[in-house]
């Protein structure tokens, strides 16, 4: 399973906002949730890496990959990529047929 668009726009806000310590909880926190997120894990790494050296110019591309990863999530969720109501579809099947999504 992968982190939805709604979850690296949590760790894309508060690393734009300058936070580099909430932003370094967020990612460990999302990465360790969602593990199967190898985007997300690539990111992550990278924003470590630059952190620790303090690259200014690294941590500013990986915000740029993590805002195109945000859009993409996006446009793959909004596009007929993953329904929404993916992860609840093994506990409650036939849930699209019964919930309209707008």
């Amino acid at each position: 399973m992968f982190a939805s668009h709604y979850v690296i726009n949590h760790i894309y806000l508060i690393f734009k906002k300058g936070d580099l310590e909430g932003t370094k909880e967020l990612f460990e926190k999302f990465t360790h949730r969602y593990s199967g997120d190898d985007e997300l894990d690539a990111l992550y790494k990278r924003f470590i890496k630059a952190s620790e050296q303090k690259n200014k110019e690294e941590l500013s591309e990986v915000k740029k990959d993590l805002k195109i990863l945000l859009n993409t999530r996006k446009f793959k969720e909004t596009s007929g990529g993953v329904s929404p109501t993916a992860g609840l579809k093994s506990r409650r099947p036939g849930i699209d047929s019964w919930i309209k999504l707008v």
